[in-house]
């Protein structure tokens, strides 16, 4: 890629959503982690069901759970993709030493979002 070709990332579908548009070279993936946006996930079984009014959580190490309730995450499976289920409303804090790359992310009518966990140390995510 030059210096002169652009790139568009699109995080998972979310309420009133508009495409990011990042210029490429050097700092892509620099702007790319601080927005949060993960370029390529690794495979999950994005089939696997919870029960209505939990959340899935996807890690990076390709394992996934159900929750309910509040639980923080660290980076040792870091959480790479979180969605909602029927019936809940998930809040997804971002925790970071670096104040850019902190971020409040809240999911509901089965929508989910992504993250990169480069830079991040953690996760906050809670079901209502």
């Amino acid at each position: 890629m030059n210096q002169h070709t652009a790139v568009t990332a699109v995080a998972e579908p979310q309420p009133a959503s508009l495409p990011v548009r990042l210029a490429a070279g050097g700092g892509c993936a620099v702007a790319a982690v601080a927005l949060g946006l993960v370029l390529a996930a690794p495979e999950a079984a994005a089939d696997f069901e919870c029960g209505e009014g939990n959340a899935r959580i996807f890690f990076h190490d390709t394992t996934y759970t159900c929750q309910s309730g509040s639980v923080t995450y660290g980076l040792s499976p870091a959480v790479v993709k979180v969605c909602s289920n029927s019936g809940s409303n998930v809040v997804v804090e971002v925790q970071s030493e670096r104040k850019k790359l902190r971020r409040t992310v809240e999911l509901s009518n089965n929508h989910c979002a992504k993250f990169d966990p480069k830079g991040t140390t953690g996760a906050v995510v809670t079901v209502r």
